[in-house]
């Protein structure tokens, strides 16, 4: 095994849960999809992201769909105080924190990329002490507290490994000393892009192209288990 002096990783699913709860005791499988639960547009959003995965990458991009669908959010007046309520809630997976703890003592460059909020890549860098965090959406707001404008990134899907490469440029990085670690199938990219690459309970097309695969059960979920991949030996045997 290469020395590893870079780890990225995927945010929703991958190091938190693919779960958010808002302040009225509603819950979703996603920040994306909770906000447009509460603000009664989730058939709007899927058709959205049926038309974007029906058409060509060059006419529709990720980048896209997001445009498209934060233009429904600020027509409902999304609520910059809602939607902190909803970042904040978001937990890390069992094991989270001490992973990258471990990292840390190894003197690993870590870092996420996500398809998701920059507000929320922002909270899970302050608390992991992450190096370097990249998320699509920016999101600012007007006077009253309601959603008015934002800035976008192509980070999601083919976007993720265009990213990935500005990250080992950054650092002096060459693929063969990068691991990513991921669990959707918008991740395929990068993972096609590192040297080592894990799934950590990925779907089908991610586990497919991945150098390694980590499947448990959802009651019995450790993070950690990504680390003998990384480091090349089991921290916890030790």
């Amino acid at each position: 095994m290469q020395d590893i002096k870079l780890a990225i990783f995927d945010i929703d699913g991958t190091i938190q849960r693919r779960h958010a709860e808002d302040c009225y005791g509603d819950s979703a499988h996603s920040v994306w999809g909770l906000i447009s639960k509460h603000h009664d547009v989730v058939e709007q959003e899927k058709l959205l992201r049926y038309e974007w995965v029906s058409k060509k990458p060059d006419r529709y991009n990720a980048a896209d769909l997001i445009y498209d669908v934060a233009k429904i959010f600020r027509s409902r007046k999304l609520s910059k105080r809602y939607f902190d309520h909803i970042i904040e809630s978001v937990e890390f997976y069992p094991g989270v924190p001490e992973t990258f703890e471990e990292l840390k003592k190894n003197n690993i460059i870590t870092a996420v990329v996500s398809g998701g909020f920059e507000p929320q890549a922002d909270r899970v860098a302050r608390s992991l002490k992450i190096d370097c965090a990249v998320a699509a959406f920016k999101p600012f707001w007007d006077d009253d507290g309601h959603l008015s404008h934002w800035n976008l990134r192509a980070c999601d899907y083919d976007g993720k490994a265009i990213y990935a490469d500005k990250i080992m440029k950054k650092y002096g990085v060459e693929p063969h000393e990068c691991v990513f670690v991921g669990n959707g199938k918008n991740d395929v990219s990068i993972a096609q892009k590192v040297g080592t690459s894990i799934a950590y309970n990925g779907a089908c097309e991610l586990q497919d192209v991945c150098t390694h695969v980590v499947n448990q059960r959802d009651n019995a979920r450790d993070f950690r288990a990504v680390l003998p991949y990384i480091l090349g030996y089991d921290p916890l045997s030790i």
